[in-house]
């Protein structure tokens, strides 16, 4: 998966969706633009619950308030707690940001907070969320998709005239933007590198998430996400600075479980994975388990432990298809082994279960199989979350389908997240930091180049 199991991704993706809430007035024929409410939020645990004084758990906290936002203006502080936006009431997270995707930038919401054991409220107008700019290359926004089902794309251009070959990129499927309105993320700088090497490239919001259209980006489907990017591909050649003949795929980890469907019977030049998975993901999960617990440095026996306990939970999860509630009233002793990901039972390491089982579910291999393209599959070796095994696998399905056509490459310090690291220790001790390393870019790109039949941009 995209999601790191030490990260804290439930506060960031509540952090991510609190700031992009509600539509903008557009032309009729645009995709609308969403807004800002300015506020980063978490949940209201037995914590908070405490220190505040609180009822109950039920509202979001506000734990920082964003300096010039809407949210200042209207005089919201850190600590207050929502409980109810106009006649809404907010019961946590997921219901804040459902209420606040029915408005639209330059509506007045009056928020209902608990300040200091009292009910106070405010009148917030949202405001719109910035667009992302760039100074070596253009940004275009525009979008894809038929109306109800729009999704927000965004191009990236090299200044020069003529027509590009072009990269739609897959992101990981976690809940959150890729609109990067902050310089240090691993995608951007993917992103800009491609650009500056001479690709158009094209991202998009999943349904639900950013600008896309749909209620929540937790509710949307694997069927949701691949025929959205289909649309984007589809869209991708017929711009007049792109050359149809010149169009490829790259996703990034859990990405690249939908990537062989996105790419099937589409014209592309090539698709390229890096840090995928393509075994069943009971198999692929649990060596990515065991990883994570040897760096821990627990003993073999609490790694045994640990192990069976996934694979009943797996079992109960993906192969009886039960909601985690159900299986911890079952098997209580699973709370404690759940704990660490399983937030309000319902979302996994921030991903919605039902959207874990769909992904579960997905025959990959057989995909893989009916991709007749060139493929490139790439593994960094200091990437202690994928498995070289599950990229090798892509390139052996592949060629064996269709001889010649898949190459697999072992990218040299490079970790999960695009970040340098000497090892897979290092990069679990860096929690997810580090500096980009561009071999990755680097390497993609040539391969493309070959691909493509040019040495230049």
């Amino acid at each position: 998966m995209t999601i790191r199991k030490w990260q804290p991704v439930a506060v960031l993706s509540a952090l991510f969706l609190s700031l992009v809430v509600a539509p903008q007035a557009a032309r009729a024929d645009e995709l609308k633009r969403r807004g800002m409410v300015g506020v980063q939020l978490g949940p209201v645990n037995d914590e908070a619950k405490q220190r505040l004084n609180l009822p109950s758990t039920k509202g979001v906290l506000f734990f920082g308030i964003v300096p010039d936002s809407a949210a200042q203006q209207a005089g919201l502080q850190a600590d207050d707690v929502a409980i109810k936006i106009g006649t809404d009431e907010i019961d946590g997270l997921q219901t804040f940001t459902r209420t606040l995707r029915k408005y639209g930038a330059g509506d007045s919401l009056k928020f209902t907070v608990i300040r200091a054991g009292q009910e106070v409220t405010a009148d917030v107008v949202l405001r719109p969320r910035p667009k992302e700019t760039a100074t070596d290359y253009e940004l275009i926004y525009d979008s894809a998709g038929s109306p109800g089902q729009r999704v927000r794309t965004i191009l990236t251009k090299p200044k020069d005239g003529g027509k590009f070959p072009a990269v739609l990129f897959v992101q990981g499927l976690a809940p959150n933007t890729v609109e990067f309105n902050f310089p240090q993320h691993p995608y951007k700088s993917v992103i800009a590198e491609l650009t500056k090497a001479g690709f158009v490239t094209m991202r998009v919001e999943r349904p639900g998430a950013g600008d896309s259209e749909g209620a929540d980006v937790q509710d949307t489907t694997i069927e949701q996400d691949i025929a959205a990017f289909r649309s984007a591909l589809t869209k991708l050649p017929s711009y007049e600075f792109v050359d149809p003949a010149r169009v490829f795929v790259f996703s990034h980890s859990s990405g690249g479980a939908i990537v062989p469907m996105i790419a099937q019977g589409m014209p592309v030049k090539g698709v390229a994975t890096f840090a995928t998975f393509a075994r069943p993901w009971n198999e692929h999960s649990l060596e990515s388990s065991r990883r994570v617990w040897k760096l821990e440095m627990l003993k073999d026996d609490e790694i045994a432990a640990k192990a069976d306990q996934e694979k009943l939970f797996n079992e109960e999860l993906y192969g009886k298809k039960k909601a985690p509630k159900d299986i911890l009233t079952d098997h209580p002793e699973l709370k404690e082994y759940t704990s660490s990901f399983l937030q309000n039972d319902t979302l996994i390491h921030g991903v919605h279960y039902k959207y874990m089982q769909q992904l579960a579910a997905l025959d990959i291999a057989a995909a893989w199989a009916k991709v007749n393209a060139a493929v490139l599959a790439l593994w960094g070796e200091s990437d202690f979350i994928a498995g070289k095994a599950d990229s090798e696998q892509v390139a052996s399905i592949v060629n064996k389908a269709h001889p010649g056509k898949a190459k697999f490459v072992v990218v040299p310090k490079v970790d999960h997240g695009y970040n340098e690291a000497e090892d897979q220790e290092e990069s679990f001790l860096s929690q997810g930091g580090g500096k980009f390393n561009p071999v990755i870019t680097e390497t993609l790109i040539k391969w493309m180049k070959e691909q493509a039949g040019t040495q230049s941009s």
